[in-house]
């Protein structure tokens, strides 16, 4: 009985740890995909980031609920802060770019990242961002990005050579120890859940 327990636990363990490193080393869509997104729904990416940066008492919005800039946890709308006719605007805006979740930094005239892809397990996930940056000399850090057009960036929080070939556009972001929070002025830190994929 033992033998034939420990048995299934080192099968399950080689199945979750082939299933993490399938998706680490999953190809991420080509980055002309997402700038081609931008540029066709343009209208709604701008929409979304003036709504989110009125709102100064909202961090990060997602499908599951609402992180308020005043708290680490999410919350599911309607609450003190945001109505669920709020929410359902910020989701179907969320929803036309293709994004997966938006954040902000903090400030009257916040940076906006709206996470349009992500692909891993835990600490090893992979992310890409269309961000809308006031000021990309503010940040160092860990994260790369190039410029779309005007202040709207493409980012990720990993190499490959693409974005790693040296393009002049390319600058960094930091890390910080709270949830996704978008391009927080000198910090950027991609939370996420233990695996998931959206490459809509």
């Amino acid at each position: 009985m033992y033998r034939t327990v420990r048995l299934a636990l080192i099968v399950v363990g080689l199945g979750v740890g082939a299933v993490a490193l399938l998706s680490w080393y999953a190809k991420p869509p080509a980055d002309d995909k997402f700038i081609q997104r931008f540029i066709k729904n343009k209208g709604d990416y701008q929409r979304l980031r003036h709504l989110l940066a009125g709102d100064p008492s909202i961090r990060d919005v997602m499908d599951s609920g609402v992180q308020m800039s005043d708290s680490p946890i999410f919350v599911v709308p309607p609450t003190a802060q945001i109505s669920s006719p709020r929410f359902k605007e910020y989701l179907d805006l969320l929803h036309a770019t293709g994004g997966i979740r938006v954040g902000r930094s903090e400030g009257s005239n916040p940076d906006i990242c709206i996470g349009v892809w992500a692909d891993g397990w835990a600490g090893d996930t992979r992310h890409k961002w269309i961000c809308w940056i006031g000021d990309p000399f503010l940040s160092q850090g860990h994260f790369s990005r190039k410029l779309i057009e005007d202040h709207w960036y493409l980012a990720q929080d990993y190499k490959d050579q693409v974005f790693g070939s040296g393009q002049s556009s390319l600058a960094a972001m930091g890390r910080d120890e709270s949830v996704f929070g978008a391009c927080r002025r000198h910090r950027l830190h991609p939370a996420q859940p233990p695996t998931w994929r959206h490459t809509n």
